[in-house]
């Protein structure tokens, strides 16, 4: 129920529908109230008819106008949500690097020290912090800062770092060519479905990836045909149906879920600029989501 009411009050929320709605209501409401009246063979329409229509009508009005304001701040304060979110997990990153910049003045300090005295232990020590080098986290994090489209890179950066928190082993491919996209070709409430889907994708992805043996995620982002692309694979556990995952109701995760695909496919097939196509190899589930929607 809470779904179908969200779907109406994002359809309502586009101006043009929200005033048809409200002409269409007030209009039925009005003819309702003169067939009554001929209904009852009261002909008598006077000032208390009139004002009685009026009232109604009003409160049809406001209630309307209050369900779409009610729908503007809800997306206001998802975005501020999001956005503080950002900063959060971006304070504690930062946190972090200072760490561990200050660590790696310790290294050279100690490398230095070492090839004045010993070379061979210069180089063991090298070796070391190499291999440590390569299991460090957030390896991402400057990839992703070439997406200048802000309230896609908050979410993107929000994911990836809960999956950090998940312990996955995660790689990240953000092609050059993004940092030329700084506005999408679509209205606010298209982009807010755009990142719906993302979110949801990466929701699953991350899931799946915890339930898996290998744990890994893997992002790649890039143009491709004057398209922004996304392709989302992760390693998984259950087997599963390819063909089913966007039926209603279908799910490897348990009583309660099994919403989320098919809520993506049903809006996918009601809008031309967004492509999606899934796919197993190997012991990857992919998504691959093409936006024609890049304005140059």
């Amino acid at each position: 129920v809470r779904n179908n009411v969200n779907e109406y009050l994002k359809k309502i929320n586009k101006t043009n529908i929200a005033y048809t709605i409200i002409i269409g209501i007030v209009t039925v409401f009005t003819a309702i109230s003169l067939i009554f009246k001929l209904y009852t063979k009261n002909w008598k329409i006077d000032y208390v008819f009139f004002l009685n229509i009026l009232i109604v009508n009003g409160c049809i009005v406001l209630t309307m106008t209050l369900l779409k304001q009610y729908l503007k701040n809800k997306e206001i304060v998802e975005k501020y949500c999001l956005i503080e979110e950002y900063l959060k997990t971006s304070a504690e990153v930062v946190e972090k690097y200072s760490s561990t910049i200050h660590k790696y003045k310790n290294n050279l300090i100690i490398i230095k020290g070492y090839i004045n005295s010993d070379i061979n232990q210069a180089n063991e020590y090298l070796d070391k912090l190499l291999e440590n080098y390569k299991d460090k986290k957030y390896s991402w994090f400057t990839k992703i800062n070439y997406i200048q489209i802000n309230s896609l890179r908050y979410l993107v950066y929000y994911k990836l770092t809960k999956a950090e928190e998940s312990n996955l082993k995660i790689c990240v491919s953000v092609s050059s060519e993004i940092k030329d996209i700084n506005n999408l070709n679509i209205g606010n409430h298209d982009v807010n479905i755009i990142l719906d889907m993302i979110g949801e994708y990466f929701d699953n992805a991350i899931y799946a990836a915890n339930e898996s043996l290998e744990k890994e995620l893997v992002l790649d982002i890039f143009v491709e045909d004057n398209k922004l692309v996304f392709i989302l694979s992760n390693t998984y556990k259950e087997k599963f149906d390819i063909k089913s995952i966007t039926k209603n109701g279908y799910t490897t995760k348990g009583k309660g879920h099994g919403l989320g695909l098919y809520e993506i496919d049903k809006t996918i097939k009601q809008k031309e600029f967004i492509n999606s196509v899934y796919e197993v190899i190997d012991n990857y589930f992919i998504v691959k989501l093409c936006l024609n929607v890049i304005n140059r």
